[in-house]
């Protein structure tokens, strides 16, 4: 899905839910108000999932009443204002949004959640929804392990946020890439990977989590990494290959791609595409430079093959990126 108009938006937001507000001040039901890519999907009873990584093309507030549940939220990328109750969600830090936040949620009852998307505003992230129903159908809190989770779930509006490692994130990107499976299958897998996810956030919740990824690198292994950012980030036009760069960094293939992996949940050539596009959007933004010069920043030798990656990656071509320079403002987080 490439784009939702108000209408649409209404009716993909709300998914069956009565409580739902969308506020869209001199905005028609058939104007374009998301762009990017959208998933929601009903596992199994009382398990849910939301997957969306979209740009906002206009001003959206919205209001929800959320029945009660538990979740998982997780804010890969980006920013926005989310409050819950009278919880201020937090969102990624970093420039840009680049450092992904992982937030568990309790609700004994429902509670009001609230949204307020500005133009030019990305996030993505990925929702997961449990209902009493679950837990019920699975018995799981009659584990005596499972005490520390059953008190945190009965407390509403309980809250704990953290930085997601390397088994969270990489579920993240299974989940996000499942798109080109068959239906049947595809369903198999989002729903093996959000276990993995529920799985890893419980044992987060009971004080044995193994998901602070910096301490799983030795000194010498962050150094390794530190080196290969350095060279990519001084790179200008054509990136080094993986085999010479690992060479640069001292380490083999394997070693860099698992470096990478245990840092940021992603491969080499992720982190090397990503960081690029970023760096060529920013500058498209506050100085408004062609869509050749960006293509060149971003180590693209085509500004068509350019424009389809910026286009995948913010949901909006870098003309209308640039075309916003003087007009908007990018809401960005201190």
């Amino acid at each position: 899905m490439d784009g939702l108009t108000a209408q649409e938006f209404d009716r993909f937001a709300r998914d069956g839910r009565r409580a739902f507000r969308l506020h869209t001040p001199n905005v028609r039901g058939s104007d374009v108000v998301v762009r990017g890519e959208f998933m929601n999907m009903e596992l199994r009873r009382g398990l849910h999932v939301h997957h969306s990584d979209v740009v906002n093309l206009r001003d959206l507030d919205t209001e929800v009443e959320l029945p009660a549940h538990f979740s998982i939220k997780l804010l890969l990328r980006g920013s926005t204002f989310a409050a819950v109750g009278r919880h201020v969600l937090p969102m990624p830090e970093g420039d840009g949004g680049t450092q992904p936040v992982a937030i568990a949620l309790a609700q004994t009852e429902p509670a009001t959640f609230r949204r307020q998307g500005r133009q030019g505003q990305r996030l993505h992230r990925l929702n997961i929804a449990i209902t009493p129903e679950w837990f019920e159908s699975s018995d799981f809190f009659a584990h005596c392990n499972a005490r520390e989770v059953a008190h945190f779930c009965n407390r509403h509006l309980a809250l704990a946020a953290w930085t997601p490692g390397r088994s969270i994130l990489s579920r993240a990107e299974e989940i996000a890439d499942s798109k080109g499976l068959q239906p049947w299958l595809r369903r198999l897998h989002i729903e093996s990977s959000v276990l993995g996810i529920i799985a890893a956030t419980f044992d987060f919740l009971t004080g044995r989590s193994g998901e602070d990824e910096a301490a799983s690198l030795s000194r010498t292994e962050r150094l390794r990494l530190a080196r290969a950012e350095e060279i990519l980030r001084g790179s200008v036009g054509s990136l080094p290959s993986v085999d010479v760069l690992a060479r640069a960094a001292g380490v083999s293939e394997n070693t860099l791609q698992r470096l990478f992996h245990t840092a940021y949940g992603t491969t080499v050539f992720n982190y090397v595409r990503t960081m690029r596009l970023d760096k060529a959007r920013r500058i498209l933004e506050e100085d408004g430079i062609s869509i050749d010069e960006a293509a060149y920043l971003a180590g693209y030798t085509s500004a068509a093959n350019f424009s389809t990656a910026f286009k995948r990656q913010y949901g909006m071509s870098p003309g209308c990126c640039r075309c916003r320079l003087g007009r908007s403002v990018v809401v960005r987080r201190r």
